[in-house]
């Protein structure tokens, strides 16, 4: 086993690394745009199954997230189909462009 010495400086530059580090591996992952996620679910399982078999619960059970998260972002299940639609639109008639996504009824 070595020994070492390290003066009261030196022993606070390596414990202040050492918390440093520990932040860095203790940090949350980044946040996931759950409103885009939400959309991306909403349009697989509607083209699947149809607007009227699709459920809100289906829709996030698949997201992974909440009921209230849905209608966080989506008062209904009709307004994810406006969104869609309006998303889709834009990529028709402007392809290459940012879309809108700040869209809320």
């Amino acid at each position: 086993m070595i020994l070492m010495c390290y003066s009261k400086k030196d022993f606070s530059r390596i414990l202040y690394a050492t918390k440093v580090i520990s932040m860095h591996q203790n940090a949350k992952p980044p946040k996931v745009d759950r409103r885009a996620e939400l959309l991306k679910v909403s349009r697989e399982i509607m083209a699947e199954k149809g607007y009227e078999a699709t459920t809100v619960s289906e829709i996030v059970a698949k997201a992974g997230v909440a009921q209230g998260t849905f209608y966080w972002y989506f008062p209904s299940k009709a307004s994810i189909v406006k969104t869609l639609s309006i998303e889709m639109q834009n990529e028709v008639t402007c392809p290459g462009t940012p879309r809108r996504d700040s869209f809320r009824e």
